[in-house]
């Protein structure tokens, strides 16, 4: 007879109470159990310790199994082991780095040259914590003509300079040696390497970053993340790298830093000597920036396949982006293009822009560190690598929404309030990188979804470009916004701009119609008298190319200054939605950005047939 669903003991569940219901299901059907009471106490927990049991079971196998790839292990140690075998070495902490000059003033004797060491500190203060920096580099320098001793751009690092000794072991063939420090900047590792205990001669390792340069001479050593976050260095086997022998002494000198925490620091003071001088003048290039935590778990998961693509090599545009996310702490989105997408072309050429993780543009030392350290030992002879600061257009919002105040205990303000975190909050996840297109249709849908009782929203989106031209100085400014210009009727001006001064009186840009074709407009500046009216300075300061949302000044000079820390020129965009190119970022001006709620009175009643109901005009009147 066919063995009925009843006297088969079901193992395709996974939850604790419908285990259970399958024992008791499948012992109900055996003759010997028939009259037992399985809601019984002894019975239900004797059911109940089974249960567990396959539940425990069940639960393990399938953590296990999810373990074993890295798309979904959640254990750290698991993922990093998984990320290894795809030849990826997770990115530790990183140290702020900033950038000084250090003057020694009347150093004693007027040396013929002074030498400031690695590991000399230099201290600061953040929300009074104090820091200490350290100098990573030796370098030694001449007086110059004035008799002056200047360190001129001496980069130093937060953290503390430590020293950890290692002695080889013959026994150990796969002899590890774990640095004990996990907030370690890997960066900054020194290691060297003497033949024994007795001995002074100091031989430097280089860390292998790609085999195929490295043979069984080659003085190197190899680095990988261990248990707990601790990393930890490995050595050749006479094949890829020299091999160390038993009585071998390691010191490997790293810097223990406190990641972003010392980010912003601007004010440097020497904490020891150069040379034995304390007297000195620190003066700030660039203030520290760069601190960021070690890689997490989500970053690995996703940068180590790309990183495994890429076989340690820049080639296409994903190549740049990957190799400076994955080497540059501070590069919170990357762009990168080919010169030829460029206008006008640039042929052997590759163009990168970084938004960093602090501030809106990388120092000068930052973009050089990225060519010199981080692309040229990977990039391909015949391309020149060219890093490019961002170009912001910022979108501020004039946002308006009907609701129902029968529908919510929130207030009118309560409203706004919401949303206002909804725009910011939008700000944050979808734009500020450079693939973050401005979508207008999906803002809109999370302001409706924000609380029941509002209906319907309706947004006016404009553009700002921000410059600050050199006063005094007759200039040509082009500035590319993200989106094609919105030509308005008749000969209306299509932008508009905050003031300036020329010979002393208070002047504005505008546009206007200089042929026949809409799209032909040419930039006036203009004055207002004591009547408000406008009255002409320059009549051809400029153009606009509205196709290209370009807006081209010519020969622009403001000789007095100008009203606030810049001058912004305001235009609407000739779509709602606004996609970035190239260098170009996306941000939501939120001191501009204004919202609005409205009673909607045909929800509450307020209005019959329609009558009075007001709709908000797509643009200003």
């Amino acid at each position: 007879m066919a063995e009925t669903s009843k006297n088969r003991l079901q193992v395709s569940e996974l939850d604790f109470d419908q285990i259970k219901s399958n024992l008791k299901t499948y012992l109900s059907s055996q003759a010997k159990f028939q009259d037992y009471d399985f809601e019984g106490s002894a019975m239900s927990t004797l059911l109940d310790v089974l249960a567990y049991n396959t539940f425990y079971n069940s639960f393990n196998s399938n953590m296990l199994a999810n373990e074993m790839y890295l798309d979904t292990a959640q254990v750290r140690n698991n993922i990093v082991s998984h990320a290894k075998s795809l030849g990826y070495v997770p990115r530790s902490k990183s140290a702020a780095s900033a950038t000084i000059d250090v003057e020694v003033l009347v150093p004693s004797g007027l040396p013929t040259s002074l030498t400031i060491d690695r590991g000399t500190t230099f201290s600061t203060k953040i929300d009074n914590k104090a820091y200490s920096f350290v100098v990573t580099e030796t370098s030694t320098i001449t007086p110059d003509s004035n008799l002056r001793y200047i360190f001129e751009n001496v980069n130093i690092k937060q953290g503390k300079l430590k020293t950890f000794t290692y002695l080889v072991d013959s026994t150990d063939s796969r002899q590890r040696f774990e640095i004990p420090d996990s907030n370690v900047d890997t960066s900054t590792l020194l290691v060297t390497v003497r033949s024994n205990q007795a001995s002074s001669d100091r031989s430097t390792y280089a860390r292998v970053e790609n085999v195929v340069e490295v043979d069984g001479t080659s003085e190197v050593y190899f680095l990988q993340e261990g248990l707990d976050s601790k990393y930890e260095i490995y050595f050749g086997d006479n094949i890829f790298g020299k091999r160390l022998e038993a009585g071998n002494v390691i010191e490997a000198n790293y810097l223990v830093t406190d990641g972003e925490a010392s980010n912003g620091a601007a004010s440097f003071t020497l904490s020891s000597n150069i040379s034995g001088n304390t007297n000195v003048a620190v003066r700030t290039v660039s203030s520290a920036s760069g601190g960021a935590e070690a890689e997490d778990v989500e970053s690995i998961k996703f940068n180590a396949p790309l990183s495994f693509l890429s076989q340690n090599r820049v080639v296409t545009a994903d190549d740049y982006r990957t190799i400076i996310k994955n080497n540059y702490s501070n590069a919170e989105t990357v762009a990168a293009w080919g010169g030829e997408e460029s206008e006008p072309p640039e042929y052997g050429k590759v163009y990168i822009s970084i938004k960093p993780r602090t501030g809106t543009v990388l120092s000068d030392v930052e973009k050089q560190f990225i060519i010199d350290s981080i692309l040229k030992p990977k990039n391909i002879v015949s391309i020149t690598p060219e890093i490019v600061d961002p170009s912001y257009t910022y979108i501020y919002i004039e946002v308006f929404f009907k609701y129902n105040p029968n529908l919510t205990t929130r207030t009118s303000g309560d409203l706004k309030a919401l949303v206002t975190s909804v725009i910011e909050e939008y700000n944050t996840l979808a734009l500020r990188k450079f693939d973050g297109v401005f979508r207008h249709s999906a803002l809109l849908r999370r302001v409706d979804a924000s609380d029941p009782s509002i209906l319907n929203s309706t947004a006016r989106v404009y553009m700002r470009k921000l410059f600050e031209p050199t006063i005094g100085v007759s200039q040509k400014y082009e500035l590319y916004f993200s989106s094609p210009l919105y030509i308005t009727s008749g000969n209306e001006s299509i932008i508009s701009s905050s003031g300036f001064y020329i010979n002393g009186q208070l002047c504005y840009l505008e546009s206007y119609q200089a042929g026949t074709t809409t799209d032909s407009h040419k930039i006036r500046i203009y004055r207002l008298n004591t009547n408000q009216e406008k009255v002409v300075v320059v009549n051809d300061a400029g153009y606009i190319d509205s196709a290209k949302g370009l807006v081209v000044l010519s020969a622009f000079n403001p000789d007095g200054g100008y009203v606030g820390p810049h001058i912004h020129i305001n235009a609407m965009p000739d779509s709602n939605d606004i996609a970035p190119k190239l260098n170009q970022l996306l941000e939501i001006d939120m001191t501009n950005t204004t919202v609005t709620p409205q009673v909607d009175t045909i929800a509450t009643g307020g209005v019959v047939a329609g009558i009075g109901y007001s709709t908000t005009p797509r643009h200003k009147e």
